[in-house]
């Protein structure tokens, strides 16, 4: 029976009640002049303005661009729109330095990214963390994405030292109604439909509606998507001081997945893609009929805001999610590159098939609680922002795991293609005799975190100097319990009871960090500035890692061994010399992940105009990250397959510029790119410097928009182009050569929109036309891109 826990929901939400009603009770004034927009309190977006002028990001509160010494780029709701972006993958794109790993449908889900080389996959909604099964997002009930470059653990919590995106989501209009309805059809038949309005009940309560559906094919044989989202939102003005907004989001998902990109091995070693060769078709799917990743997301969130006293606001914040994932797929590294592992074209039974199929659950759930209190202060000629704030983070993850096994199996390519075209499960049909099923893993994870922030900004000189300091105490535990399986007999690879104590030594990882954030910005004139920061970053330890419990393989390749299916078969002495390893190696394999610790330091110049139409910021920075988890070969072990510990450091440097304009009213442009260099440098003797996968040195983008005027009144035209360089993939751990080369790559994006009145509603009518000309390219290690798209839309405004 696998394990449910349901926390108690219905206190938090009663607990605010009270806090409200409390509040009402205390001051019942109605002098709205005494009253000030929270600082906490996010109004949503309705400009068609692609320049921001503030971000909720950096320090938890509203804080002008202009003044912040770190660089931060927002995207608008009505950007994504007139991207006819569904998810982050089709955003990320117009953003500097940052990678995307794979599209949505592809092995790894829409939420892994590299920002300035550093992997981020659990990103922020509403400023609170979320969990790498968490992360699934529909661009409906999305108001805008910031993304806050550099280390950001200071506010943010624990995050990768590259930066941290945030998802804002959409909050009922605070005056007046209006919304949409919008509906989409484009190739491959896609097909989507938007639900969005917001009104005021009255003059205390207003409310907002969101849902979207959307159900499309892929471009790919046995490739698809369906994806239903309904979203509300309540804005309660208990009082002229305090405000409680309410949220509620469910989504549900089904995604039939396709195999990113895979490689076959040359005569002379190298790999190339099997498709630019012309041997393969560039939309084969090695994923087969049956890859089904299925999944549910329930979230809730409660913010409650009060004016404590002039210039002194307090807010809470719950959140809670509950997530049920469901994974059924062919083993990643059996079937995605070993699968034309030995093409020849000229035998006949050159493809080597894997031989495994992974079955993955995943129950997760999670509460969150913020509080802080936000004071303005002045000594003499000096302003003080000054934030305190506490947060609780309480997290259960369940994770039962089945495999299906056999041999693996040689075929020719006719025969592979043969197995597709069935409609069968090909790996289920070729796993042969001894193929059996069994529960090969079965992780329990809890983990508890409670953090302390403190955060300032100085303002003198008549903000002319700008400086910010902050401080982070983080304290916590993970523990984590994580079975492991070999045989369909349930065999453990060593006995039982020794097992069982390792579990109950290892799995416990505290999580304890102090981070520091300073920044210090300096105004030439009212819109130039220069700027420099330092800050810290920690990514909170993860105990379900696999490094941390042994596996028999790993032992037996150590010693250069290969007993077969177990390692009970080895000799006496082997087995002996065996333990003898595991004893002598407890770094490597008898201890859980601990926190990877980041250190940076950015130095740029930004401008921003008094019009809020232009904004830049050009920047330098250096990134280390310590305490990596790496694969390594030390000295004295033999190659075959060497163990995984946490001793690697991570270096990335570069520079970036990102820029938006809009130098009229019919014009407006976002241009961005960089460049970027990652390492991982040598910790071991027999590892050397290398660089990391999936990370291109160079990178840019241009995406600008006319609104005519005139005979063209009404029609807006845009045009997007995304260059990117060529990057590394499947780096070899004793060589540091790549075994391939993602090729680099370019896409151009139109689109196209109409807008007019059609019976007193104003009606837009968008035709969004992406890689236009069709190019075949590699987005990341997990996925292709798609060729030629188009969306055609329509949408009606509501009054």
């Amino acid at each position: 029976m696998l394990l449910q826990i349901r926390y108690p929901k219905i206190k938090t939400i009663g607990l605010l009640l009270i806090i409200g009603l409390k509040c009402y009770s205390q001051d019942t004034t109605t002098d709205d002049d005494a009253y000030e927009l929270s600082p906490f309190i996010i109004e949503s977006g309705s400009e068609d303005s692609w320049v921001q002028a503030t971000s909720h990001t950096a320090a938890r509160t509203n804080v002008e661009i202009k003044n912040l010494s770190k660089s931060v780029t927002v995207l608008t709701s009505e950007f994504l729109s007139e991207i006819a972006a569904d998810d982050y993958s089709d955003v990320l794109d117009f953003v500097s330095n940052v990678s995307i790993q794979g599209e949505s449908t592809a092995l790894f889900n829409q939420n892994t990214f590299f920002f300035r080389g550093f992997r981020q996959n659990e990103h922020y909604r509403n400023n609170i963390r979320g969990s790498f099964f968490s992360d699934v997002v529909d661009s409906a009930t999305i108001d805008r994405v910031e993304i806050l470059k550099g280390p950001s653990s200071l506010l943010a919590g624990t995050s990768e030292p590259g930066g941290v995106m945030n998802s804002i989501t959409k909050r009922p209009l605070l005056s007046g109604s209006g919304g949409y309805i919008k509906l989409g059809y484009g190739t491959d038949n896609y097909m989507r439909a938007e639900l969005d309005y917001s009104a005021q009940l009255n003059e205390s309560i207003s409310f907002r509606y969101v849902t979207a559906l959307t159900d499309s094919d892929g471009w790919r044989e046995w490739e698809g998507n369906s994806n239903y989202v309904q979203y509300g939102a309540i804005n309660w003005k208990l009082t002229p001081k305090t405000t409680l907004l309410l949220t509620f989001e469910m989504l549900d998902q089904d995604i039939t997945m396709a195999d990113g990109a895979w490689l076959i091995s040359t005569e002379d070693g190298r790999r190339v893609y099997a498709d630019l060769e012309g041997l393969i078709p560039w939309d084969f799917n090695t994923m087969g009929p049956d890859s089904l990743r299925s999944q549910e997301h329930f979230k809730f969130f409660a913010e409650l805001t009060h004016q404590l006293a002039e210039n002194v606001y307090f807010r809470y914040a719950a959140n809670w999610e509950d997530v049920e994932f469901h994974d059924s797929r062919p083993s990643g590294g059996g079937s995605l590159r070993g699968m034309f592992e030995t093409f020849d074209p000229n035998a006949p039974d050159s493809i080597e098939i894997g031989g495994r199929w992974n079955y993955d659950n995943i129950y997760f759930e999670t509460w969150t609680h913020q509080a802080d209190i936000f004071a303005q202060l002045e000594y003499a000629d000096i302003q003080h922002d000054l934030t305190v704030g506490v947060e609780y983070t309480d997290l259960m993850r369940e994770r039962p795991r089945w495999a299906q096994r056999g041999t693996r199996t040689r075929v020719s390519l006719n025969q592979a293609k043969e197995i597709n075209a069935s409609g069968g499960r090909r790996f289920e049909q070729l796993l042969g005799p001894d193929a059996g099923s069994s529960i090969n893993r079965w992780e329990l994870t809890f983990r508890e975190r409670w953090a302390y922030i403190i955060n300032n900004q100085f303002r003198a000189f008549d903000d002319k100097l700008i400086a910010n300091l902050g401080y982070r105490i983080a304290r916590g535990d993970a523990w984590d319990t994580n079975y492991r399986f070999f045989d369909a007999n349930g065999d453990l690879s060593i006995d039982q009871s020794e097992r069982a104590a390792g579990n109950a030594a290892a799995d416990i990882a505290d999580e304890d960090a102090e981070t520091l954030s300073a920044g210090l910005l300096y105004k030439i004139n009212d819109n130039l500035s220069v700027y420099g920061n330092y800050a810290e970053s920690y990514t909170g330890a993860d105990p379900g890692r696999a490094f941390n419990i042994p596996a028999w393989w790993d032992y037996v390749d150590e010693i250069g061994s290969n007993p077969g299916e177990n390692w009970q078969d080895l000799p006496d002495a082997e087995q002996d010399a065996l333990r003898d390893f595991i004893d002598s190696n407890p770094d490597r394999f008898s201890k859980p992940q601990e926190p990877e610790f980041g250190e940076g330091w950015e130095a740029g110049i930004k401008y921003v105009n008094d019009a809020n139409t232009f904004s830049a910021t050009l920047a330098y920075f250096s990134i280390e990250k310590n305490n990596v988890i790496t694969t390594t070969l030390p000295a004295g072990i033999p190659p075959g397959g060497p163990g995984r510990y946490q001793a690697g450091v991570r270096e990335a440097s570069g520079w970036e510029l990102d820029l938006m304009y809009r130098p009229t009213e019919n014009y407006q442009i976002m241009l961005g790119g960089g460049q970027l260099t990652v390492e991982d440098l040598p910790v071991a003797d027999g590892q050397i410097k290398r660089s990391t996968d999936d990370i291109p040195e160079l990178s840019w983008h241009v995406y600008h928009q006319y609104i005519g005027e005139g005979m063209l009144k009404g029609w807006k035209f845009n045009n997007g182009i995304t260059w990117v360089d060529d990057r590394p993939d499947g780096v070899n751990s004793f060589t540091g050569i790549a075994r391939t080369t993602h090729p680099s790559y370019y896409r151009v994006d139109l689109g196209a929109s109409y807008e007019t009145e059609i019976k007193g509603y104003l009606t837009k009518f968008h035709l969004n036309v992406s890689n236009v000309l069709d190019e075949k390219y590699i987005v990341g290690q997990a996925s292709k891109g798609y060729p030629r798209k188009f969306i055609l839309s329509v949408t009606t405004y509501l009054k």
